[in-house]
């Protein structure tokens, strides 16, 4: 089921310029890693358990993919 929310749009890049600047509009921070993100459905997951909380200001963070190691 796809969420009917609307997220934010994008911070302005001048915001996004310096490490840590507007962190304090932040109020929830999601992060999502393994078999969270493992695929285009599972990551379609994710965004309707983001954009189910139009509340919030959130700070996302995604980690390795499913079965992903050492590809750097």
């Amino acid at each position: 089921m796809r969420s009917t929310a609307t997220p934010a749009p994008p911070a302005p890049v001048s915001s996004l310029s310096a490490p840590g600047r507007g962190l304090s509009q932040v109020d929830v921070v999601y992060k999502f890693g393994g078999s969270s993100v493992r695929d285009a459905e599972r990551m379609r997951e994710v965004a309707d358990i983001i954009c189910g909380f139009p509340e919030h200001l959130p700070c996302v963070v995604l980690s390795a993919m499913g079965k992903v190691r050492g590809v750097c």
